[in-house]
């Protein structure tokens, strides 16, 4: 992520992603991430120029790491059931 990533995502102590993640299932977490990113590479030549597509690889590695840990949560438990 780039350097503001966090202090865009984060206000008055409340860190916004880690909230949607806790309200949101793992499918409508990673839906949420790709859609975010499709929305600033989409606008990126109109509106905010590079700094959207800063905003959309932000996202992006949301969608990974959600992706990652919802991948080895199922890994874990299924191995769990020995």
């Amino acid at each position: 992520m780039n350097d503001n990533a966090y202090e865009r995502y984060n206000r008055n102590g409340i860190d916004s992603m880690a909230f949607l993640k806790s309200v949101l299932t793992p499918e409508e977490f990673r839906g949420f991430c790709k859609g975010c990113a499709l929305k600033y590479i989409i606008r990126e030549g109109y509106k905010g120029h590079e700094n959207d597509i800063y905003k959309a690889i932000d996202f992006l590695v949301y969608l990974r790491y959600a992706t990652w840990f919802h991948d080895m949560q199922k890994l874990i438990d299924e191995n769990a059931k020995f």
